[in-house]
């Protein structure tokens, strides 16, 4: 049976394979991207990494929060993440972060991974979610808008892939609305 939980200081190695496997197939195989890194070795997730930031306090810089689903008891197949802004002066916002392996998808855990961190930030005292979607990516910006982030604005050329450019979204969902 699978299952959807916060995580915790002992998933941050699970959580770093997961990622491993996640990644690779952002544009491969006909996939949309879904990330800015041309290779694995630009983005080396470090699980000590993912265990500082899940110990800080919200409103510390560099905190950030992680849930994952999991296939079995150390098995994550999909996640979901809040961090903090970029700006220290916009700590009522957070950036969320997705993903789902490909078998996982279409299977309504996209819904159930927002659905914790949305409610995990409202009751954080949080007043907005903001997310970047590739343009091309159209299935997660369905899902976005369909949970009710609103496209905010579109960044033309936001990153270069394999010397292409790729148009990048940015959404933002009310917490108080």
């Amino acid at each position: 049976m699978s299952q959807l939980r916060m995580l915790g200081s002992s998933d941050a190695d699970t959580f770093v394979a997961h990622l491993h496997r996640y990644m690779p197939g952002s544009g491969a195989n006909g996939a949309p991207r879904f990330h800015p890194y041309e290779t694995l070795d630009a983005w080396s997730p470090d699980p000590a990494d993912f265990r500082s930031s899940w110990a800080l306090p919200p409103g510390e810089d560099g905190w950030s929060r992680s849930w994952g689903v999991f296939d079995a008891p150390h098995s994550i197949v999909g996640h979901v993440d809040v961090k903090a802004d970029f700006a220290s002066m916009a700590t009522h916002r957070c950036w969320l972060g997705i993903g789902l392996e490909p078998a996982w998808t279409a299977r309504g855990w996209g819904r159930r991974l927002l659905d914790a961190a949305c409610g995990w930030a409202k009751a954080s005292g949080f007043s907005w979610v903001d997310l970047g979607v590739f343009a091309e990516n159209a299935a997660a910006y369905r899902l976005y808008t369909r949970y009710g982030f609103e496209t905010i604005g579109l960044t033309r050329d936001r990153f270069r892939l394999q010397g292409e450019p790729v148009d990048d979204y940015h959404m933002a969902f009310d917490l108080h609305r």
